[in-house]
């Protein structure tokens, strides 16, 4: 992941403009970010005209058409290896058998061993097919199936699968943009975030405009996904939309984030949820107050306004004492 974010940038930089990241967030921590660069660049009195949209990919693991998936991660990974080799001259991954040791890049070659495998593109692809092409479900004791269409969410991997998938395609979309010198276009598009299935984008009238490879404008840009996955539109508000665990709502001519429960309102609302263990726990004292300050670090990341940081932490000590 952090190759895949590095080659984004290094895209946008070809036309003179800075993204850290590509649209891929890991979880709602660049959300504030965001809406904080949008107010920066928006005068005062036209706030209250950008409008916050949600889209959410419907069934998008059950209808990935394994073919194209295999293609496309092909390309990326052949892409991926390319760019570490010219900007480090890395050409192997070094994974290690052990999951709490990182991946690192190697220069040159080695002998898998019961402690590392070296991995190298040909090798990585190869893997991905086998994975593909070998998805197999059981009913009862005397029915074997495989899947053909889309991959199994009970998959170690599927996120990071799916999740790559639609960075390939988003990548060609970038590619192209920046081919064409459209660094309006890439820009109108920097406010863009996807958790996995999930999308939220910031002040972009044109989204809908480029939803799918197959639609194209007047100078033959085409689209972003795949016309087998398809993208609803959730929200759409100039005053309040809801991404993650973070609402973005306008407070006058300021756009804002503070924390979103949605355990909080119907119909979840409803159900009565022992989130925290008991004051007299055995717990040790150490962990009664680290859930506390973990979740006071959270809420530090997501409110951008004083009053609303303490707010959520008064609800939350509430409830846990």
């Amino acid at each position: 992941m952090p190759i895949v974010h590095k080659m984004w940038s290094a895209k946008t930089k070809e036309i003179d403009f800075h993204s850290e990241k590509s649209w891929i967030v890991e979880n709602s921590a660049s959300i504030p970010s965001l809406i904080t660069h949008c107010n920066q660049n928006t005068a005062p009195a036209l706030r209250d005209q950008i409008v916050m949209r949600t889209y959410d990919f419907s069934k998008m693991y059950t209808n990935i058409q394994l073919d194209d998936l295999k293609n496309k991660l092909s390309v990326l990974i052949d892409q991926l290896f390319t760019f570490k080799r010219n900007t480090g001259r890395d050409r192997f991954l070094s994974v290690p058998r052990d999951d709490s040791k990182e991946s690192s890049w190697k220069r040159q070659t080695f002998n898998d061993s019961c402690n590392h495998k070296c991995v190298d593109a040909e090798k990585l692809k190869r893997w991905i097919h086998y994975l593909v092409d070998n998805i197999y479900l059981s009913f009862g004791d005397d029915k074997v199936l495989r899947q053909r269409i889309g991959i199994p969410m009970g998959t170690n991997c599927a996120v990071f699968v799916a999740n790559l998938f639609c960075f390939a395609y988003e990548f060609d979309f970038l590619f192209q943009l920046v081919n064409a010198n459209r660094l309006d276009l890439v820009s109108i598009f920097s406010g863009t975030a996807r958790y996995i299935d999930d999308l939220f984008c910031v002040d972009n009238d044109m989204f809908s405009q480029y939803l799918y490879v197959s639609q194209t404008d007047d100078q033959g840009l085409h689209g972003i996904y795949p016309d087998f996955l398809t993208l609803n539109c959730e929200q759409e508000s100039r005053e309040s939309v809801s991404f993650l665990d973070v609402l973005v709502f306008r407070d006058d001519n300021i756009w804002c984030t503070k924390t979103y429960d949605k355990r909080e309102h119907l119909p979840l609302s409803r159900i009565d949820q022992k989130k925290y263990p008991h004051p007299s726990s055995f717990l040790s004292v150490r962990s009664k107050y680290g859930i506390i300050t973990s979740r006071m670090s959270c809420f530090g990341r997501v409110n951008i306004r004083k009053k609303d940081f303490i707010e959520r932490t008064r609800l939350f000590i509430k409830r846990v004492s």
